[in-house]
């Protein structure tokens, strides 16, 4: 099965399967944290906060909607307690040190995403081989066939909570993430991620599509377009953006990371040099690379290193 196909799979497994695929339109209040509530603006989450984005990013993983919604990127020290406040207690389980907050098109919160990109222990003790996404909102899959992944999911009235945990070939936990998704969210990937379903419910709604008034107004127009139609990056400031957390998978394997701090990491080796965009080219170390027009490829043009192209992994 092709990867994208796989990745599908498991977003409707995980997510998909615990919506109702008939969209609640209802504009009730639906408390996702402490201190936040679905379509609560932005800019009120980042007053609690008392933090700016480090990044934005589109939530590309196949499932979800095209162009419907977006990553906001905050670093430190996060308790999973749904709190939007900092961690003080450095002794705490569950710490994560990356927080994501999940938007429509309107810039109203509709979910969020904790993360700890480095655990330092197991906090689940079930993993398996049957998953390959273990980070859904920022697409992330497992590095080899030998990872193992486990998702527990609990589903409310109102919301949708996800912890997953992903561990290497020796058990070494390499990221665990806590996802919270509003239930009338939930219930678009539900449609999104089941084509059938998808087909069936937009046909019966066409063509008003009352039932997306609660979420946002493209998704009707959007739902089942390929993901190579988004809006692509126009200057430099914007391509950046794009690249941030970005991963990209070169021949034999050989995976690069275009850190939100402004480095590289590379699967195969120890530096981190630092990458930037320039007359809407990447380059790192010397080396510039140019984009494929929509995109999900880049090819170092003198190929001194990568004879190959490099593919966006969390496409």
């Amino acid at each position: 099965m092709a990867r994208g196909k796989l990745k599908l799979a498991d977003t409707f497994l995980v997510i998909g399967k615990h919506g109702n695929q008939r969209v609640d339109t209802a504009m009730k209040a639906i408390s996702l944290s402490q201190d936040i509530s679905y379509l609560m603006p932005l800019n009120d989450a980042m007053k609690l906060l008392k933090k700016t984005a480090s990044s934005k990013k589109p939530v590309a993983c196949p499932g979800f909607p095209v162009d419907c919604f977006r990553a906001y990127s905050f670093d430190g020290r996060f308790l999973g307690n749904g709190s939007l406040s900092q961690a003080q207690d450095r002794a705490a389980q569950d710490v994560f040190n990356k927080l994501l907050i999940i938007t429509d098109t309107a810039d109203q919160v509709v979910g969020l995403q904790y993360v700890d990109e480095a655990p330092k222990s197991t906090r689940l003790s079930m993993h398996t081989d049957e998953f390959h996404l273990y980070n859904f909102i920022e697409t992330r899959a497992k590095a080899s066939t030998t990872w193992r992944i486990q998702h527990v999911v609990a589903r409310g009235a109102d919301q949708l909570t996800v912890r997953s945990e992903v561990v290497d070939n020796s058990g070494k936990p390499r990221e665990y993430v806590l996802l919270i998704l509003a239930a009338p969210i939930v219930d678009v990937v539900s449609l999104s991620s089941d084509p059938e379903a998808l087909k069936e419910h937009v046909a019966s709604e066409a063509p008003n599509a009352r039932w997306a008034t609660a979420v946002p107004p493209q998704i009707a127009a959007t739902m089942g377009r390929d993901s190579k139609s988004r809006e692509s990056p126009k200057t430099d400031a914007e391509l950046r953006l794009f690249l941030k957390g970005s991963r990209w998978e070169f021949d034999s394997h050989k995976i690069v990371t275009l850190r939100d701090d402004g480095t590289v990491h590379k699967s195969w080796g120890v530096l981190t040099p630092a990458w930037e965009v320039e007359r809407m080219r990447l380059h790192w170390e010397g080396k510039a690379f140019e984009f494929s027009e929509d995109f999900s490829v880049i090819t170092e043009i003198d190929k001194s290193e990568f004879r190959g192209p490099g593919r966006r992994l969390d496409n």
